[in-house]
């Protein structure tokens, strides 16, 4: 019995590939398997409980809902919540505790 080893081991690296894009770019909790609502603006996880701005509005965060509303610009609003560290520098919601 003859196994080609290249086609098995080419085999087995795409379906790992597969598998770690899947849990990489899904927005999906592994743990509990439930889909995890995200700003459709910013990407930011809506209704966490100690982050104010994570307001769920439709689908968008209460930061960018309630920034377009003011008639002002969504990235510098962005940019200054990156700074104030509101948000990390990719944008997404800062890991912080609010109230304590």
């Amino acid at each position: 019995m003859v196994v080609n080893v290249g086609v098995t081991l080419a085999s087995a690296a795409a379906l790992l590939v597969a598998i770690y894009a899947y849990f990489r770019f899904a927005k999906n909790d592994v743990i509990t398997s439930k889909a995890v609502p995200l700003c459709s603006i910013c990407q930011r996880k809506l209704d966490v409980d100690d982050d104010p701005l994570s307001i769920d509005c439709g689908g968008d965060c209460w930061g960018c809902v309630g920034q377009a509303e003011l008639g002002g610009e969504l990235d510098s609003n962005v940019r200054e919540e990156i700074a104030t560290g509101l948000r990390r520098s990719d944008g997404s919601a800062a890991d912080r505790k609010y109230g304590v």
